[in-house]
């Protein structure tokens, strides 16, 4: 059985957008909103036209643009295409590292086993990857885990023959034979299991455990500093919309899983459930209790000395500039019931 249908890379703007309800009018604000085929709450919000029936309370609308990873999400950013967008930690890191003026303001969800290390069959450890070519994302998720993974188990990036391709992409880099193992995330992860004989051996969650949280993977949402600035009440709408639709989620997960399938392309609302589970989504009480947003800078801090260590960035900003690029007016509202 086929977990998902096949997604093209392409940036698909406003493409997946759901009718508009409400007062939103074509003279209304538009709010820019980056997507990835992930089955978040951004996902559910936008199936069931809550951020519509938000956003239409000060005048504006969505518009919705897709992109096939964290990495072409801040090109998008710095070219000034969108507003608010989901993207993983590494990417978040490099729009620092690269100055692109942004500020994370929500903690999307906590990433597990929903995104790992598959390889072909007769293939047993990360130890045998040596000598290997091994398919990521660059400056994503997947490329941090990676490398990350490769020092958990004694290797280290020269070890292996890391070759750059999209998430969509590695799925018939595999099933050509051309890649000996691919890390990504879902839906192209259970496609390469369901669909190519690929096997799973380690993910996210593994990676977590073993690094004492050091090589943790989070799903942000950040916003273009200049949007933040002119429209606040707009940022914490959408952060409201995140909270609330968590809580309804939590108390009915399968109209999340529902309302996720159809622009997730999966074939069945189990299906969404499987790949949701490798998530944990909390909610803006849950952040503020935790202190999300101070762990988020000192995650990013960590991430950026990481891939700095290994040569992979220019750069490492310090602790400081991290927790410059956190917005936690919103949050902080929300929690608070305002």
């Amino acid at each position: 059985m086929r977990f998902f249908n096949w997604l093209k890379p392409v940036l698909l703007t406003g493409a997946l957008a759901v009718p508009l309800i409400g007062s939103a009018h074509a003279d209304d604000l538009v709010v820019r909103l980056g997507q990835q085929y992930w089955p978040g709450m951004s996902i559910v919000a936008q199936s069931e036209g809550i951020l519509e029936e938000e956003f239409a309370k000060f005048g504006a609308k969505p518009e919705y643009t897709y992109t096939a990873d964290g990495a072409a999400m801040n090109v998008a950013m710095a070219a000034g295409a969108i507003d608010i967008a989901m993207l993983g930690t590494v990417p978040a890191m490099v729009a620092v590292v690269n100055k692109i003026p942004i500020n994370i303001i929500w903690l999307g969800a906590k990433i597990g086993c929903i995104e790992a290390l598959v390889v072909r069959d007769g293939i047993e450890s990360v130890a045998e990857l040596k000598g290997r070519k091994v398919a990521v994302p660059f400056n994503t998720t997947s490329h941090f885990a990676m490398i990350a993974t490769l020092e958990v188990h004694g290797l280290s990036k020269s070890d292996i023959e890391m070759v750059d391709l999209t998430p969509p992409d590695t799925v018939p880099a595999f099933a050509r034979g051309d890649v000996d193992a691919v890390f990504v995330w879902d839906p192209h992860k259970a496609r390469l299991i369901a669909e190519f004989g690929a096997k799973e051996i380690y993910d996210s969650a593994d990676l977590e455990r073993d690094t004492k949280g050091k090589a943790a993977i989070l799903d942000l949402t950040y916003a273009h500093t200049d949007f933040i600035e002119e429209h606040p009440e707009l940022v914490e709408a959408y952060v409201r919309v995140m909270h609330e639709t968590t809580l309804r989620a939590r108390e009915d997960p399968t109209w999340a899983h529902t309302a996720i399938q159809p622009l997730m392309g999966a074939e069945s609302v189990e299906d969404v459930k499987a790949a949701a589970d490798g998530l944990i989504f909390l909610d803006a009480k849950e952040q503020m209790a935790e202190g999300s947003m101070g762990k988020i800078a000192s995650l990013l801090r960590e991430t950026a000395l990481f891939f700095h260590g290994v040569g992979q960035i220019e750069r490492a900003p310090d602790l400081e500039e991290f927790q410059s690029r956190m917005y936690p007016d919103a949050l902080e509202k929300v929690a608070a019931g305002q």
